[in-house]
């Protein structure tokens, strides 16, 4: 037995959804549920992270506003065409 040495324990719920069988796509029309017409606010939004959030929120119906630098050309948040998902603001802190 090692001394001194703290663990750190990740509370396992018994009634998780592997347990019942469940997988992602149940979980994901759980989330769509949740975000259907809910106002987000996404600082971030035209890095590469935070336009695959406004990409998804989108998609559950999720009313998105995001601020953030410029999205710089060719990027992801352009490909997707970010500004017609979300209302962009544009600054810097």
């Amino acid at each position: 037995m090692v001394t001194g040495v703290q663990t750190c324990a990740l509370p396992i719920s018994i009634g998780s959804s592997l347990e019942y069988g469940q997988g992602g796509v149940e979980n994901m029309v759980k989330l769509s549920e949740f975000y259907k017409n809910k106002r987000v606010l996404i600082t971030g939004h035209t890095g590469f992270k935070g336009s695959w959030l406004t990409f998804w929120l989108h998609e559950m119906g999720a009313e998105i506003c995001g601020y953030a630098l410029e999205a710089p050309k060719g990027s992801l948040y352009d490909l997707i065409g970010g500004d017609g998902l979300c209302v962009s603001r544009v600054g810097d802190i």
